[in-house]
């Protein structure tokens, strides 16, 4: 059965109406105050309760709005709840953007200063071998280990070159590295020959003999011997501790157990927004079928 056309009114009837419009105080009965309380519904009650707009974890409204009217325009709800389905479809949508930014902020979070970390760790590391005199091998492993030993020996040479060999004594403070470096490396730091009694001490370890200039232009040519074969060391560590923190950084973009609650929560949504997709492909579905219209949200 087909609606009838509406008919006509008078310039008379329509200037009695607006006059009665502007002196209404609107619906009186229960069943008009029932009616006109859906109003608020079919215009976005849902949705100005959905984005967060307070405290720290803010949200923008307009762009939510924006959401809401464009799932407005694609599926034109007629009626207050074709009108909630939809606004439920755009709280789904909102919540897959909401669970992007969960997961954005647990990455943030887990790789946050993470180089930082990183770096305190291999220097706790370094210290922990200078204290427990790892030996050579372990400081070669470490850029700072490498860096370590260059600024050792550089020192050392430094030294070699202000002194005055007619002493032929250790000057204070030359000493104890140089010694480090003859016992790390003891064939190019230890003068060829026998070890004299008296530079050897009392538990047994050999020292550095004294000064000579054969001695010094020995190990002269051991320091610049080193440092090449060292910096050429400390390039390669580099690259590899460079490779490994990045693989961390990465290994920790996907925190797995942080990403499974999103995932049930995501999946939770899901299911949500198919079953109010179909209540409203149905509510409208059923509606066309009975030929029913009501005023469309905001006329």
């Amino acid at each position: 059965m087909s609606t009838p056309d509406p008919q006509p009114i008078s310039p008379q009837k329509l200037e009695a109406n607006r006059r009665n419009a502007q002196q209404s105080t609107g619906p009186i009965t229960a069943e008009g105050k029932k009616s006109s309380s859906m109003n608020a519904l079919t215009h976005g009650l849902l949705a100005r309760a959905v984005p967060i707009t307070i405290g720290d974890f803010r949200e923008d409204a307009v762009e939510f709005q924006e959401l809401l009217d464009s799932l407005r325009d694609r599926f034109r709800p007629v009626g207050a709840a074709e009108e909630l389905e939809v606004e439920t479809i755009a709280q789904c949508y909102w919540k897959k953007c909401r669970r992007a930014r969960y997961e954005s902020g647990v990455t943030r979070r887990r790789t946050l200063g993470l180089r930082r970390r990183e770096e305190n760790r291999r220097d706790a590391a370094f210290e922990l071998v200078l204290e427990e005199d790892g030996g050579v091998e372990r400081l070669e492993e470490t850029t700072r280990g490498i860096q370590y030993i260059i600024d050792l020996m550089e020192e050392v040479q430094q030294q070699l070159q202000d002194l005055d060999l007619m002493s032929k004594e250790l000057p204070e403070g030359l000493e104890e590295p140089l010694q480090w470096l003859a016992d790390a490396y003891p064939d190019d730091f230890l003068s060829d020959g026998e070890i004299p009694p008296e530079d050897v001490s009392p538990d047994g370890r050999q020292v550095v003999q004294r000064l000579t200039p054969v001695y010094v232009k020995q190990v002269t040519a051991a320091i610049d011997e080193h440092r090449v074969r060292l910096q050429a060391l400390r390039c390669k560590v580099e690259c590899a501790e460079d490779q490994e923190i990045e693989a961390k950084i990465d290994a920790a973009a996907l925190p797995i157990r942080e990403l499974e609650k999103g995932v049930r929560y995501g999946t939770s949504n899901d299911r949500e927004l198919d079953r109010s997709v179909r209540r409203l492909e149905m509510l409208q579905k059923t509606r066309k079928a009975s030929g029913r219209t009501w005023p469309s949200p905001g006329a």
